[in-house]
């Protein structure tokens, strides 16, 4: 059993809420302004423990296909980490590979809770 630490806690939300201000800042400023993302853009984010576990493990169920068949394993690898601690891929292979383990009161997998867009 995980404990929360409070001090984190607090920290998560005032980054959250200085995010949440600069956006509601910028709709203000331009009532009508669109944010165009590109799937195919970088982003950037620092892994958990937990994250780079999933990272790893993310052909295990491609490979247990390619097992039954007699096929080549795709090898498993870590994530390539940059000097900052920031791990890059395009915006729909995180989402595709995070996705199924993001949710309320799930794991973190990055730290701190956000992406940098055009890393």
């Amino acid at each position: 059993m995980s404990f929360i630490d409070p001090t984190k806690l607090i920290q998560e939300a005032e980054t959250c809420r200085e995010t949440t201000d600069a956006f509601v800042s910028l709709i203000q400023r331009q009532p009508n302004a669109e944010i165009h993302i590109n799937l195919n853009d970088v982003v950037k984010f620092k892994l958990t423990d937990y994250g780079k576990d999933i990272f790893y493990h993310r052909f295990d169920e491609v490979n247990s296909k390619i097992r039954k068949r007699g096929g080549k394993l795709i090898e498993p690898d870590m994530p390539k980490v940059d000097s900052d601690g920031h791990t890059r891929m395009q915006l729909w292979q995180f989402m595709e590979l995070f996705g199924p383990h993001t949710g309320m009161a799930m794991k973190n997998y990055i730290e701190p809770l956000e992406i940098i867009y055009g890393g």
